[in-house]
């Protein structure tokens, strides 16, 4: 799954029952974002599928999926990896540290 178009403020989509997967950067520039449900049929996010998603306040995980979880503005996998976080407070980021990875701060 790619979204594609440019969505208006506040918008809320659901993906499809089926949809297997959700690509890495499908959600690319889609800023007014704010809420995504997604089925259970899903069984892989790309972990850059919602990186400029800076709206983005809940995602719905239907109770059946057995392969993601959302708790406390975090977006984990069946193995508690974080995808995705709503960082509230960008203040513990330093972008310009030359070897930052995933997960990690300063």
């Amino acid at each position: 799954y790619s979204y594609k178009g440019e969505m208006e403020k506040n918008t809320e989509i659901t993906v499809k029952e089926g949809t297997n997967l959700i690509a890495d950067f499908a959600f690319d520039d889609q800023y007014y974002l704010k809420k995504i449900t997604i089925p259970a049929s899903v069984q892989y996010i790309g972990p850059d599928a919602f990186t400029t998603c800076i709206n983005l306040e809940e995602i719905v995980i239907d109770e059946d999926n057995e392969n993601y979880t959302f708790e406390d503005g975090t977006l984990y996998d069946k193995y508690g990896y974080a995808i995705w976080s709503r960082v509230v407070d960008l203040s513990c980021f330093d972008y310009y540290k030359t070897d930052f990875e995933y997960g990690q701060h300063s």
